[in-house]
């Protein structure tokens, strides 16, 4: 952890008299060691250090800050956002716009409304410590992904064809985000998912090593003001509580309950080509996780089937295309690693571990499905397209999930 340290000098004016002194006539001297080393002490000026770590503080402006000294916050090039460390230090807002750079933990890359075109950002690790990015997004507003249910071309086993023919099937490029777009790119060449559309209160994680840098793409199509966005880098150190395992997409930790969205949810349509992982850390003397929904319509995956009905561990239904690998209406889905049960008792075994449908929940009105695999987690993908007879007919929304861990 680094840390600053203020060095406050008190000058003290030292008077020398005499080491004799003259008392009622006798004189008196000062023979004794440690009665001299004591006055010692006394007479020479002390040094007080003030010692504060770079910790996390509230700004008054709404954002948060790290805990810097006044001169350092400004050779940061960041913002004075209020006092910390007992009024010693400045909560330092450190914040970027496009083409900015920055090796500062809490780091927001923030829009103006006046961007256009490609707008990206560097995030430097702080520390050799640290291993990964954690994205929140406080606000995210861009435009959604395509919403044109016409036909664009043929699939066959999930692959592109030039014409129609054959058990091939005709599909639109409803769900891909073709207007504007955020990704992030890592060392090594690893990118997280392309997303759209509205995000706010959701988060993103990525790998970061050092000494190599993140990039953060903003690529937007629209005009002046039609995006918005803060977005708060936070740096996680690799020993650190709170360090999401690899190959996790979002990290949830700390209560015992969680709500988890696919991105764009609160848009209305979920995105496409995703291969999202929700983790979910175990927290003390919790053995297993049960998963809800609120609302029928919160667990919304495009399927061959229709509204209202639900499909759930049938491997020739979800999360490919068929037993035959001809179907192209199931593919989009969740899938819940190891054994899945109807309640928290972990009674009645499911067959299999796959789930997709729309309009009866993920399981059924009210009712949960259960596991005590781990670690706890659930994987979302979707790919490219929606098949125009079906699919591409109605806004699959996709999912808003209740986790919640129970006690051994």
């Amino acid at each position: 952890m680094i840390t600053n340290r203020l060095f406050l000098l008190g000058f003290r004016l030292i008077a020398l008299l005499s080491f004799s002194i003259d008392v009622r006539g006798e004189e008196r001297r000062i023979d004794d060691k440690s009665d001299f080393n004591e006055r010692d002490e006394k007479l020479f000026p002390l040094f007080t250090v003030i010692q504060f770590a770079n910790t996390v503080c509230a700004g008054s402006n709404g954002m948060n800050g790290t805990c810097l000294t006044a001169n350092d916050c400004q050779s940061r090039n960041g913002s004075p956002g209020g006092t910390c460390a007992a009024g010693y230090g400045t909560c330092c807002i450190i914040s970027l716009g496009c083409g900015g750079m920055s090796s500062s933990n809490n780091t927001y890359f923030t829009s103006s409304g006046t961007e256009t075109g490609m707008c990206s950002v560097t995030i430097c690790p702080c520390d050799s410590n640290v291993c990964q990015l954690r994205l929140e997004f406080e606000s995210f507003m861009l435009a959604g992904p395509s919403t044109i249910s016409t036909s664009a071309f043929t699939i066959i086993k999930g692959t592109g064809v030039a014409g129609i023919g054959g058990k091939s099937t005709a599909v639109s490029q409803k769900t891909l985000c073709l207007s504007d777009t955020f990704s992030i790119t890592s060392p090594g060449g690893a990118t997280g998912p392309t997303i759209c559309g509205i995000n706010t209160g959701q988060h993103m994680i990525m790998p970061m090593n050092s000494p190599s840098c993140n990039t953060l793409n903003m690529n937007l199509r629209g005009g002046p003001g039609s995006a918005n966005w803060r977005i708060r880098a936070i740096q996680t150190e690799c020993n650190s509580e709170v360090r999401a395992p690899d190959g996790c997409t979002k990290f949830f930790f700390g209560p015992v309950s969680h709500c988890l969205l696919t991105y764009n949810f609160d848009g209305g349509l979920h995105l496409g080509n995703q291969m999202e992982n929700f983790c979910i850390r175990r927290e003390r003397r919790m053995c297993s996780i049960c998963y809800s929904t609120a609302m029928d319509m919160d667990f919304d995956l495009t399927t061959k089937i229709a509204a209202g009905t639900k499909l759930s561990g049938d491997s020739g239904q979800c999360c490919n295309y068929g037993k035959t690998n001809q179907n192209h209406k199931g593919y989009d889905c969740i899938i819940l690693p190891g054994k899945v049960f109807m309640s928290k008792a972990l009674q009645n075994v499911l067959k299999a571990n796959e789930f997709c449908g729309r309009g009866k929940g993920i399981i059924g009105p009210n009712n949960s499905v259960c596991t005590n695999s781990m670690p706890f987690r659930i994987n979302f993908r979707s790919d490219g397209f929606e098949s125009t007879n079906n699919e591409a007919s109605v806004n699959n929304k996709g999912f808003k999930i209740y986790a919640i861990q129970n006690p051994c």
